[in-house]
Protein backbone atom coordinates (compact mmCIF):
# COMPACT_ATOMS: atom_id res chain seq x y z
CA UNK A 1 0.00 0.00 0.00
CA UNK A 2 2.91 2.34 0.30
CA UNK A 3 6.52 2.43 1.43
CA UNK A 4 5.80 5.42 3.64
CA UNK A 5 3.96 3.21 6.18
CA UNK A 6 6.38 0.28 6.28
CA UNK A 7 8.48 -0.92 9.18
CA UNK A 8 11.78 -2.51 8.20
CA UNK A 9 12.78 -4.74 11.09
CA UNK A 10 15.51 -6.86 9.48
CA UNK A 11 18.91 -5.88 10.83
CA UNK A 12 17.52 -4.24 13.96
CA UNK A 13 18.91 -5.45 17.27
CA UNK A 14 16.82 -7.44 19.76
CA UNK A 15 15.74 -4.36 21.69
CA UNK A 16 13.12 -1.61 21.79
CA UNK A 17 12.81 0.67 18.76
CA UNK A 18 10.65 3.75 18.17
CA UNK A 19 8.97 4.84 14.94
CA UNK A 20 6.80 7.86 14.21
CA UNK A 21 4.44 8.37 11.29
CA UNK A 22 2.40 11.39 10.24
CA UNK A 23 -1.05 10.49 8.96
CA UNK A 24 -2.75 13.09 6.76
CA UNK A 25 -5.12 13.25 3.81
CA UNK A 26 -2.77 11.34 1.46
CA UNK A 27 -2.91 8.37 3.86
CA UNK A 28 -6.70 8.22 3.70
CA UNK A 29 -6.54 8.37 -0.11
CA UNK A 30 -4.81 4.95 0.05
CA UNK A 31 -7.92 3.43 1.67
CA UNK A 32 -10.33 3.00 -1.23
CA UNK A 33 -13.62 2.45 0.63
CA UNK A 34 -12.81 4.06 3.97
CA UNK A 35 -15.24 6.07 6.03
CA UNK A 36 -12.57 8.58 7.03
CA UNK A 37 -11.43 10.80 4.16
CA UNK A 38 -9.35 13.45 5.96
CA UNK A 39 -7.24 13.70 9.06
CA UNK A 40 -4.14 14.97 10.78
CA UNK A 41 -2.69 12.46 13.23
CA UNK A 42 0.56 11.29 14.74
CA UNK A 43 1.22 7.58 15.15
CA UNK A 44 4.05 6.66 17.50
CA UNK A 45 5.08 3.03 17.60
CA UNK A 46 7.16 1.45 20.32
CA UNK A 47 8.39 -1.87 18.90
CA UNK A 48 10.01 -4.57 20.99
CA UNK A 49 11.97 -6.95 18.80
CA UNK A 50 12.47 -10.43 20.20
CA UNK A 51 13.92 -13.58 18.65
CA UNK A 52 10.61 -15.01 17.41
CA UNK A 53 8.21 -12.06 17.53
CA UNK A 54 7.64 -8.32 17.45
CA UNK A 55 5.40 -6.43 19.86
CA UNK A 56 4.17 -3.14 18.41
CA UNK A 57 2.47 -0.65 20.73
CA UNK A 58 0.66 2.06 18.74
CA UNK A 59 -0.02 5.47 20.32
CA UNK A 60 -2.36 7.47 18.07
CA UNK A 61 -3.48 11.07 18.54
CA UNK A 62 -4.93 13.78 16.35
CA UNK A 63 -8.04 14.79 14.44
CA UNK A 64 -10.12 13.10 11.74
CA UNK A 65 -12.99 14.47 9.67
CA UNK A 66 -16.11 12.33 9.88
CA UNK A 67 -19.85 12.70 9.27
CA UNK A 68 -22.19 13.69 12.10
CA UNK A 69 -24.81 11.01 12.82
CA UNK A 70 -27.43 13.67 13.56
CA UNK A 71 -27.13 16.19 10.73
CA UNK A 72 -24.82 14.45 8.18
CA UNK A 73 -22.41 17.41 8.15
CA UNK A 74 -18.68 16.81 8.33
CA UNK A 75 -16.91 17.75 11.53
CA UNK A 76 -13.49 17.32 13.14
CA UNK A 77 -13.28 14.61 15.80
CA UNK A 78 -10.35 14.47 18.21
CA UNK A 79 -9.11 10.94 18.87
CA UNK A 80 -6.43 9.51 21.12
CA UNK A 81 -5.61 6.01 22.23
CA UNK A 82 -3.38 2.97 22.21
CA UNK A 83 -3.48 -0.40 20.48
CA UNK A 84 -1.15 -3.36 20.31
CA UNK A 85 -0.19 -5.72 17.50
CA UNK A 86 1.86 -8.87 18.06
CA UNK A 87 3.75 -10.22 15.08
CA UNK A 88 5.01 -13.81 15.25
CA UNK A 89 7.25 -15.55 12.76
CA UNK A 90 6.39 -19.03 11.58
CA UNK A 91 6.40 -21.55 8.77
CA UNK A 92 3.51 -22.54 6.54
CA UNK A 93 -0.08 -21.39 6.80
CA UNK A 94 -1.15 -19.93 10.13
CA UNK A 95 -4.38 -18.33 11.16
CA UNK A 96 -4.06 -14.63 11.92
CA UNK A 97 -6.24 -13.20 14.67
CA UNK A 98 -7.33 -9.63 15.42
CA UNK A 99 -4.26 -8.86 17.50
CA UNK A 100 -1.72 -11.48 16.32
CA UNK A 101 -0.22 -11.48 12.85
CA UNK A 102 1.91 -14.40 11.65
CA UNK A 103 4.59 -13.60 9.07
CA UNK A 104 6.74 -16.16 7.26
CA UNK A 105 10.29 -16.51 8.57
CA UNK A 106 12.67 -14.47 6.48
CA UNK A 107 10.41 -11.45 6.06
CA UNK A 108 12.34 -8.22 6.49
CA UNK A 109 9.58 -5.60 6.58
CA UNK A 110 5.85 -5.16 6.95
CA UNK A 111 3.33 -2.62 5.77
CA UNK A 112 1.32 -1.19 8.66
CA UNK A 113 -1.09 0.93 6.58
CA UNK A 114 -4.05 -1.38 7.21
CA UNK A 115 -3.34 -1.59 10.96
CA UNK A 116 -3.00 2.17 11.34
CA UNK A 117 -6.36 2.67 9.60
CA UNK A 118 -8.08 -0.05 11.65
CA UNK A 119 -6.73 1.33 14.93
CA UNK A 120 -7.82 4.88 14.01
CA UNK A 121 -11.28 3.54 13.16
CA UNK A 122 -11.47 1.70 16.50
CA UNK A 123 -10.80 4.98 18.32
CA UNK A 124 -13.83 6.72 16.79
CA UNK A 125 -16.73 7.24 19.20
CA UNK A 126 -19.82 5.05 18.76
CA UNK A 127 -22.06 8.09 18.59
CA UNK A 128 -20.60 10.64 16.19
CA UNK A 129 -22.16 14.02 16.89
CA UNK A 130 -20.40 17.39 16.76
CA UNK A 131 -20.79 19.88 19.58
CA UNK A 132 -22.41 22.70 17.55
Amino acid sequence: MGDKYTIKFAGLSLDTHQFEFTVSDDFFDLIEFGEIRNGDLTVKINMIKEESMLVLDFDISGTVTIMCDRCAELYNQEIEGQNQLIVKFGEGAHQNTDDILVLPRGESEMSITFYIYEFIHLLLPQKRVHTD
